[in-house]
């Protein structure tokens, strides 16, 4: 009885190491496709797209229908797994998804009237731009450009043939969390990338090596990015040096730095001193300074900002948009000296006090007020955002930045969508990084119903 029973506990121990096994096995197959990522990658973004339907409350059929797709079809996908979209070396834009079935796959192929051939143990086929190749297991996809099919498809076999190991971005990936992940070079935010960039005099690196990595989490109303910069080499520190000399953390209990009513705003803290001796080590800004300190006192004026300072626009529609400037300044004479401006081209100084000067510029008013220390520049007399109002909802700690748009005023310049919902568009430079929130009026869902009545009506 006993060798009975030991007999069935190592039967019992076998079938759980070999269950265990299997799950492992299976788990690693089902994720491997992910080693078609190259390791020389401009870009790359992943999508979780269960998780992020999820958050948001959107309906699949909903994009569907917004892609003018007749019927549901998940055309073989596995898409409980990640979704890659990136760019190779070659700038050339891809697409990774990974396969459930690759014979529902071929089936609608055909539905579609694409040929698909089998070539060196892969398939391949032609759709509208695009060169589709796949396995059992994973699809890649790739644009074509006419004339490039054969350059393309040598490139889609190396990719598709290469465990790569490294996988940089997707490594970096794995330190944010969101249902939209993304990464790249910051060399990639600017046509510079071959190049040094020159800030002032001082040389500034492209940050060839530095990878900004960003993470995108969702509810029914919003969609907030949290990014920030891997920097190992320490490639942007001169950068890093520069902005410190001249931006400091915004304080926000004198200046609102959000205004509700604002079409745009933008906010900063900033060291005038320090921003002055920056421009003036810019050739072309230094002679603009010189050329405006013969009309007005410029120097004297951007030297004296110390403390926030906010822009907002209040309407964009006519030909000058309708804005307000104040900013903190440590000297309250700084407009005494108008009566002796001499004014440039179409402006002209049209009256002066102590602490207020009014200038017309191609006959447009600007009224310029110093008063407890606030500078207020504004081109509306109407305009009148409330500076001294405290921002309405906190700031993450030692912000540097912060901005908000509202999208809605643009809806008649956006024919493809309706952009009435979108409510704020908010970005805010921290010290720890960056964040972007996208508030709606109404729900994803609601969003994309009226957004496809919009486009049919």
């Amino acid at each position: 009885m006993r060798k009975k029973h030991l007999f069935l506990l190592g039967l019992l121990v076998f079938c759980v190491v070999l269950s265990v096994s299997v799950a492992l096995i299976s788990g690693h197959s089902r994720n491997n496709y992910a080693r078609v990522l190259p390791d020389d990658c401009q870009w790359l973004v992943c999508v979780q797209l269960p998780e992020l339907m999820s958050e948001t409350g959107i309906d699949p059929a909903q994009i569907q229908s917004l892609a003018d797709m007749e019927e549901y079809h998940n055309y073989g996908l596995a898409l409980d797994l990640p979704v890659y979209f990136f760019a190779t070396a070659s700038q050339r834009m891809c697409l990774l998804l990974p396969l459930s079935d690759v014979h529902q796959l071929e089936e609608w192929l055909s539905s579609q009237r694409a040929k698909v051939e089998t070539q060196r143990g892969l398939r391949w086929t032609a759709f509208r731009q695009w060169t589709l190749c796949f396995d059992s297991d994973r699809l890649l996809v790739m644009e074509t450009a006419s004339g490039q099919e054969n350059a393309v498809r040598k490139e889609m076999y190396k990719l598709m043939t290469t465990e790569h190991e490294a996988m940089p971005f997707a490594q970096a990936m794995k330190q944010v969390q969101g249902s939209v992940r993304l990464a790249c070079n910051t060399s990639q935010l600017s046509h510079l990338a071959a190049k040094d960039i020159r800030l002032g005099a001082l040389p500034v690196s492209a940050g060839k090596g530095a990878i900004l990595v960003a993470g995108c989490k969702a509810d029914t109303r919003t969609l907030t990015l949290e990014s920030h910069l891997l920097d190992p080499d320490q490639e942007l520190d001169n950068l890093t040096a520069v902005c410190k000399r001249v931006l400091r953390p915004v304080d926000g209990s004198r200046l609102n730095l959000m205004p509700a009513d604002a079409l745009f705003a933008v906010g900063v803290n900033v060291n005038g001193g320090e921003a002055l001796k920056l421009l003036r080590q810019q050739k072309e800004l230094r002679m603009l300074l010189a050329g405006l300190n013969l009309c007005i006192d410029a120097d004297k004026i951007l030297g004296s900002i110390d403390g926030d300072m906010v822009l907002t626009v209040a309407d964009a529609s006519g030909a000058l948009p309708h804005f307000r400037f104040c900013a903190e300044v440590n000297d309250n004479t700084i407009l005494d000296g108008a009566s002796s401006w001499s004014g440039f081209g179409n402006m002209k100084v049209v009256g002066h006090g102590a602490n207020a000067c009014e200038l017309q510029w191609n006959g447009n008013p600007l009224s310029l007020r110093v008063k407890d220390n606030i500078l207020s520049v504004a081109n509306v007399a109407s305009y009148d955002v409330l500076c001294t109002e405290k921002p309405a909802a906190p700031l993450p700690p030692n912000t540097y930045l912060v901005a908000t748009l509202s999208p809605g005023h643009f809806a008649a310049e956006l024919p493809v969508a309706d952009m009435s919902d979108l409510e704020r568009l908010q970005l805010v430079i921290h010290a720890e990084g960056l964040q972007a929130t996208l508030m709606l009026a109404s729900s994803w869902t609601e969003w994309l119903n009226r957004t496809k009545q919009f486009q049919n009506p």
